[in-house]
């Protein structure tokens, strides 16, 4: 199936399913129709005379509006869309506010146009009520006359501040009409309106092929829709107008012998983007990805951390979801239950698509990544990266709107693979370059669903970063960059090596570097619990030396256990065992691991997380334990 195909598909099923679109404030656009944001609402009555006008806030803006071929990717060019427009187009009386802009021609064609639908005998009446508001020329007169646009030097709009539009002139007008008992017909809304404009449309279109999407012979377009990430986006996926360059030129002699789409299939495909990458796209720059099921069923993503897949209920409440699991085996049965249809169930004839889509510039856009999957694929492929890009992280945070409007924070522990965007920031820092941003997302997503390994830059970069805790700025940034480095390790290992680490603590493991970790770990641990009882807010020796230790860590240790020494003589009797059960973790390193002096492994740093994790559990058993003896 090809990306256009999908889309097509997409569209047919998401047309017979209401429940999924009022997910989504973007409509799905039927084929001749297009979407674009009105500011202000002129309701009318049967006979075409003015009710009253109101101005429209941001939330209802998008209006769906019927449109010509030319229309459909206007930019400069006088191709007034059918029915609602700007007042270039509308307001046949703009010339007496607005000296210097002649629009007589844009207000001629509007017309025209109208006129032309109007005398089709399937016509609503609705439609000709508005003709023949149009036709009065008092569209700018009425606005101004409503308070929506104040007569001041400049002309100035006074409606909703948020739904402002960028020019007096380029006010969007829509339409509703009122019958004699109060019904009104929402004309950007109504489906017989539509319906009448689509068969009208059909008729009058004359250049007919065969359609490469569909094997028939139908109407077919060389101007496909624009507005596809935004409704003021002017790049196409589908172009051939450039007949002067090297489009098609030496290979074919015109662009028919290239290609040629239906105008129905191509709005529909178009449709179908707009309407997903508005609802479930996630854009960097001028690059957006959109992972879909052609059935509309929900599905966990590439860019989600593991939380976002498999966590349920609410983290506010009472009972909180768990979502730290110190078993490998109990996270792996939660992954496999959430992925393999306990939360999310799709048919198996169903296709999982993923597309991205970047413009090279303004006016073109491109696919730069497409993969269809069956569900079951697809879903191996997400458990096996959310099983193997795995470790025990304290960074998450979630929010929700309280009653009184206010946002509440709250800080969720979770076990599992980080998101796309806080490994890249994790390994590049959130100063990275939006282009090279792009592309290591790109990298990323090949990864989970391609099943690329984990290249080892995105390792060495993150480790060099934690490894440097200079770099950070506040303690959590540099606690949630040790915790995302270590999945990255883990997934690294995982792809050259075939095993995982455990990510709670494995006294037996003596791998030179695990130990020479743990080590770092007690280190760090007795002197901030030292400076943390009398008040000192200073860094601990070992955050400020690990970027030597990681490269010299014996000479560097023998530097370290010399600070260590007046904050151990500091200890309570009750926390001197820290300094104890560290020499006795030194012990275990043989005496040629430990003089060769050589840099340590990546596994240095899974050796320190997980004796950092054990040490902070044993003195929250502490405290827990002093409490009940106290009270």
């Amino acid at each position: 199936m090809s990306w256009i195909n999908a889309l097509c598909e997409t569209y047919e099923k998401l047309k017979d399913s209401p429940e999924l679109l009022k997910r989504c404030s973007m409509p799905l656009a039927p084929p001749s129709h297009t979407v674009q944001n009105a500011h202000a609402e002129i309701f009318l009555n049967e006979s075409g005379e003015l009710l009253r006008i109101r101005p429209l806030t941001k939330a209802e803006a998008r209006t769906i509006t019927p449109c010509t071929e030319d229309s459909a990717v206007r930019s400069s060019n006088n191709a007034p869309h059918i029915v609602y427009d700007n007042l270039k187009y509308i307001a046949g009386d703009a010339q007496r506010y607005i000296a210097k802009q002649d629009n007589s021609k844009n207000y001629e064609k509007y017309c025209a146009q109208l006129s032309d639908w109007c005398n089709d005998e399937n016509c609503p009446n609705q439609v000709k009520a508005i003709y023949k508001y149009i036709k009065r020329g008092t569209v700018f007169h009425d606005l101004i006359e409503s308070g929506l646009i104040l007569p001041e030097e400049k002309l100035k709009w006074n409606g909703d501040k948020d739904n402002k539009p960028a020019d007096i002139l380029k006010t969007v007008v829509r339409f509703r009409v009122e019958d004699k008992y109060g019904n009104s017909f929402e004309c950007n809304t109504n489906s017989e309106l539509m319906n009448s404009y689509m068969e009208y449309d059909r008729k009058n279109r004359k250049q007919k092929s065969i359609c490469f999407v569909s094997g028939t012979t139908q109407a077919v377009t060389y101007k496909h829709p624009t507005k596809i990430r935004t409704t003021g986006d002017s790049a196409r996926l589908i172009s051939a107008n450039d007949e002067y360059g090297f489009t098609y030129r030496g290979r074919f002699k015109n662009k028919e012998n290239v290609f040629s789409v239906g105008f129905e299939s191509s709005d529909k495909a178009h449709s179908a983007l707009r309407w997903l990458v508005s609802n479930q796209g996630f854009s960097t720059g001028d690059q957006t990805v959109v992972v879909w099921c052609v059935g509309g069923e929900d599905i966990p993503t590439p860019l989600q951390d593991t939380y976002d897949i498999t966590a349920g209920g609410d983290p506010f409440g009472d009972e909180a979801p768990a979502a730290i699991y110190n078993s490998e085996r109990q996270y792996a049965k939660l992954v496999e239950l959430a992925v393999n249809g306990y939360i999310y169930k799709i048919p198996d004839n169903d296709n999982v698509i993923i597309m991205i889509l970047e413009s090279a510039t303004p006016g073109r856009l491109s696919i730069t990544y497409y993969r269809e999957f069956s569900p079951n694929d697809y879903l191996d492929r997400i458990k096996t990266w959310h099983t193997t890009c795995v470790w025990n992280h304290k960074y998450k945070l979630v929010s929700k709107i309280l009653p009184d409007g206010k946002q509440e924070l709250k800080h969720i522990e979770f076990t599992g693979a980080p998101s796309i965007n806080d490994i890249i920031y994790a390994a590049y820092g959130r100063n990275v370059d939006e282009k090279q941003k792009k592309h290591l997302m790109e990298i990323l997503i090949s990864c989970i669903t391609d099943g690329k390994r984990m290249p080892k830059d995105f390792m060495n970069k993150s480790l060099q970063r934690v490894s440097n805790p200079h770099s950070f700025n506040e303690d959590w940034e540099l606690s949630k960059a040790t915790s995302i480095t270590c999945s990255i390790i883990n997934k690294y290992i995982y792809d050259t090596k075939g095993m995982n680490y455990s990510m709670s603590l494995d006294i037996s493991n003596k791998d030179r570097s695990y130990l020479f970790g743990r080590v770092l770990a007690y280190a760090e641990q007795i002197e901030d619990y030292v400076l943390y009882k009398s008040g000192d807010k200073r860094p601990p020796n070992a955050i400020k030396l690990r970027s030597k230790y990681r490269i010299q860590p014996a000479k560097t240790l023998m530097v370290i256990d010399e600070k260590l020494l007046p904050y151990v003589e500091k200890l309570y009797s009750s926390s001197t065992w820290l300094y104890d059960e560290m020499q006795k973790v030194i012990a275990e390193i043989s005496a040629n691991d430990f003089m060769n002096n050589k840099p340590l492994d990546p596994q240095y740093l899974l050796g320190y997380a997980c004796q950092k994790a054990e040490l902070l559990k044993k003195h929250d058993k502490k405290d827990e334990t002093k409490e009940t003896e106290e009270n």
